[in-house]
């Protein structure tokens, strides 16, 4: 009886160990399985990164009545309305690569003047790589319409300004301000200095100071400062 009982246990124990290696296989094919995964989802997420056409353009009627609608808000429905692509590259911080920016938006041609207006902002980097799309907005500015990179909160990465439009006689120009969030390594609208700009003209002195210049009426002006802590 003691040798039965003892050849079972043997038993046991061999199969056992058959099951243990049974479960450990698994583990092997799971790991290599996840890279694999893991692999295609890269290769999804750089297609899916890749520039697609920007929804506005001239070959669609109903995107001409946007952007006649556009330049209707602040002027006269223009003659003739036409695309443009303003490009900037720069580098918004010394350890990371160049960036482009691409402003897209349509001219309004009326006689002699025109009015820019952007509805959207593109960003890539220099090898081409699609980054990331700003868009949602429309602005309206007299001259050639460009983002601008400057360091609104003092944190070492250049932000981005855009004027929405001129501030007509009292020139208190409205923008709006996406800052550089080095965390979710992308830029964010920023509504503090968009309220701030709402009266005032928003900029930055080289010490990182942030001026609010707002003319009230003739010579007389009020002038604010604020930085970030």
């Amino acid at each position: 009886m003691r040798r039965f009982v003892c050849v079972m246990a043997a038993l046991c124990m061999l199969v056992c160990l058959c099951a243990c290696g049974r479960e450990a296989a698994p583990e092997e094919t799971s790991a290599e399985t996840t890279i694999e995964i893991t692999a295609a989802a890269a290769e999804i997420m750089t297609a899916q990164a890749l520039p697609t056409t920007l929804p506005v353009n001239l070959e669609d009627e109903n995107d001409i009545d946007w952007a006649r609608a556009k330049f209707k808000e602040h002027y006269e429905e223009p003659d003739r309305i036409e695309p443009f692509q303003n490009v900037i590259t720069k580098r918004i911080h010394e350890n990371m690569p160049q960036f482009t920016f691409t402003v897209y938006g349509f001219i309004g041609r009326d006689g002699e003047r025109e009015h820019h207006m952007a509805y959207a902002i593109d960003i890539s980097e220099q090898n081409g790589t699609y980054h990331q799309r700003l868009d949602g907005f429309s602005t309206i500015y007299p001259s050639k319409q460009d983002a601008r990179l400057v360091d609104f909160n003092n944190d070492g990465y250049l932000d981005i300004q855009l004027h929405l439009w001129q501030g007509g006689s009292m020139r208190n120009e409205p923008s709006l301000f996406w800052l550089w969030d080095n965390r979710k390594h992308e830029f964010v609208e920023n509504e503090q200095l968009r309220m701030l700009s709402d009266e005032a003209s928003v900029d930055v002195e080289d010490n990182g100071r942030i001026t609010c210049y707002t003319r009230v009426m003739g010579g007389e002006y009020n002038l604010a400062y604020y930085s970030y802590i």
